[in-house]
């Protein structure tokens, strides 16, 4: 886990998530979320948490950014293909950190 003290959630998105799952994704898909990820306003996800730590981003943080989406004006629809992008992205790091420390746990 050492090595993901430090990353951050634009490294981990950039270098696993996107290498990941690109296979999978539609392309049309993969565009909607590069866009998500990448776009210009300052509620994108690269620009609102980007810099994050992942062993630093907790549950309040999504939750202010989801409250960001809202007061932004977004339709609900835009605000949950936002948050399922992020919770998407939070929950392959959770299942990484449980499965190194279930090794390490047991090595």
């Amino acid at each position: 886990m050492s090595t993901l003290s430090n990353t951050t959630l634009q490294e981990f998105y950039e270098n696993v998530y996107l290498l990941t799952y690109s296979i999978y994704l539609s392309p049309s898909t993969l565009k909607g979320y590069q866009s998500m990820w990448n776009n210009d306003r300052p509620y994108s996800v690269k620009n609102a948490l980007g810099l994050a730590k992942l062993t630093q981003l907790r549950r309040k943080d999504v939750q202010n950014y989801v409250n960001t989406l809202v007061k932004q004006g977004l339709s609900p629809k835009t605000v949950r293909a936002y948050y399922f992008l992020l919770r998407n992205i939070i929950e392959m790091i959770h299942n990484i950190m449980l499965h190194l420390l279930m090794v390490k746990v047991l090595f």
